[in-house]
């Protein structure tokens, strides 16, 4: 029988003679001989219907039905069409049930002939909903819940998308899985494509938008004393959105309200608490879907200025750029030190640290004979009052011995009557027991006071002591002495001694 002779029943014809023929109808059937050599589509999905397919190949009869003998009735072909003898179009249904793997796929001529190949069924998975949807510039290792169907061991996740990192993901059930995202701050804004691929091959893909994170470029003012209650700063940048953030990162200060006048603009009001540590902090700008941006050490709170103690307590009437220490606590550069009152004035501030001043104070001669306050004010607005702290002396200008009281910087007192007794000259005038009446006496004790004022002279020059004059001369208003002024009685003797 030749290879190309159709398949189906013939008559089988017996001829004698030319005039003596014998027909039995149908008496030889023709088997076909199928042969399937492609299936288009190979792959398809679990859970799947009216999937189409194209069967390609040689010997198929009309009337041929298909069926997958190893799915066990998990897959079913809802109709076959005969197109010719070397194509059919076949229709399927997939159940979820159906495992998937490679199965075998057989078409069945009428006469019970039949031919096989492969077909793929693959994991049916699907996406229902992702949390969250939406990731900023920036955003660190960020958990994805993604919900859906088919999730299986040896899940992966891909994309081609520059700058968005898909670091694991975790299967949890076959109808959820957690996948971790990194996204890079310059990474471009707008929608990332991630495939999930079952190991058999099976794949689903979803969208995550990329958004624009905020940046903070200034604030302003950039400084806050301790205490500050409800003061407006301006924040600049860009990519502020209504539901933009603002935070500090020191807990003692409060945002107690915003406004986001534009993508480019928060006005904010702050408190910083009498507590809040003093330093510098970060600005942030946080939005919804966790977008931050951050100016690093752009906020400084300042310590709220605090006198602790002034040396000396107090400076005499007429006294000319003396210098005071203030010590205590919150003090800048630019600290602004002042005394109350008239008559006395602070030509000179020195910042020393943040615990010291040292200022320059002048006192008119008739300067009022009060206790003063003293105030230190911060140019960020911290300040602080200490009052009657600081008090204004008279002098008895009968007992001045060495200067000029009205102009001076640094007075000091001395014991003369000692000075004489121990004076080397007046030591001579005991022991050789001269007498007042002699012009002896009154020679020796001119030399007395000769070599005391060239000591004061000396020591002036030395130590800076420029009124000199008898223990107790410089007194408060109430004229008890005052204890601040030194007794340099012993460093003129050393003087004389030399």
């Amino acid at each position: 029988m030749k290879d190309g002779t159709k398949p189906g029943k013939y008559d089988l014809i017996v001829q004698n003679r030319p005039e003596d023929i014998c027909t039995l109808k149908n008496a030889v059937q023709v088997m076909s001989k199928p042969e399937l050599s492609v299936v288009l589509q190979k792959e398809i999905k679990q859970g799947s219907l009216g999937n189409e397919l194209t069967v390609t190949g040689s010997g198929f009869m009309e009337g041929a039905k298909v069926d997958f003998p190893e799915a066990g009735g998990d897959i079913v072909a809802r109709s076959v069409t005969f197109k010719s003898d070397k194509e059919l179009k076949i229709n399927i249904d997939v159940s979820f049930a159906a495992k998937p793997k490679e199965t075998k796929i057989q078409v069945v001529n009428p006469d019970g002939e039949s031919a096989a190949n492969k077909v793929i069924i693959s994991t049916a998975l699907g996406v229902s909903g992702i949390t969250p949807q939406t990731l900023a510039q920036g955003a660190d290792s960020v958990e994805i819940s993604i919900k859906g169907l088919g999730f299986v061991k040896g899940l992966k996740a891909e994309t081609k998308d520059e700058g968005f990192s898909l670091n694991n993901i975790f299967v949890l059930t076959e109808n959820e899985a957690v996948l971790s995202v990194s996204v890079a701050e310059a990474c471009a804004a707008g929608k990332k494509e991630i495939s999930l691929v079952a190991p058999d091959g099976g794949t689903q893909k979803f969208n995550i938008t990329v958004s624009l994170r905020p940046v903070v470029t200034s604030i302003i003012p950039g400084e806050m004393p301790q205490g500050t209650e409800n003061k407006i700063v301006t924040i600049t940048g860009s990519n502020f959105g209504k539901d933009t953030l603002v935070k500090l990162s020191s807990p003692g200060i409060r945002v107690a309200n915003f406004e986001i006048k534009s993508p480019q603009q928060i006005i904010a009001v702050l408190t910083v608490s009498d507590r809040a540590p003093g330093g510098v902090f970060d600005v942030l700008a946080v939005n919804p879907d966790g977008g931050t941006g951050v100016l690093k050490s752009s906020f400084t709170v300042n310590l709220k200025p605090e006198i602790k103690s002034i040396q000396p307590a107090n400076a005499v009437q007429g006294v000319f750029e003396q210098e005071i220490e203030i010590s205590g606590q919150g003090f800048t550069k630019e600290s602004n030190v002042k005394l109350s009152g008239e008559g006395v004035v602070i030509s000179e501030v020195q910042y020393v640290d943040s615990n010291r001043l040292k200022a320059i104070v002048t006192v008119g001669a008739k300067a009022p004979m009060e206790k003063r306050d003293l105030s230190v004010v911060n140019p960020d607005g911290g300040n602080f009052l200490l009052e009657d702290v600081f008090g204004i002396s008279k002098v008895d200008k009968e007992a001045i011995y060495f200067g000029d009281i009205n102009r001076f910087k640094k007075p000091a007192m001395v014991n003369k009557k000692k000075l004489f007794l121990e004076h080397p000259y007046y030591k001579t005038i005991v022991r050789e027991n001269i007498s007042s009446e002699v012009a002896k006496y009154w020679l020796i004790i001119n030399k007395i006071n000769e070599s005391i004022k060239d000591i004061y002279q000396k020591v002036q020059k030395k130590h800076d002591y420029d009124l000199i004059g008898e223990v107790g001369f410089v007194t408060d208003k109430d004229g008890n002495p005052v204890k601040d002024i030194p007794d340099i009685t012993n460093v003129v003797l050393r003087e004389l001694e030399k």
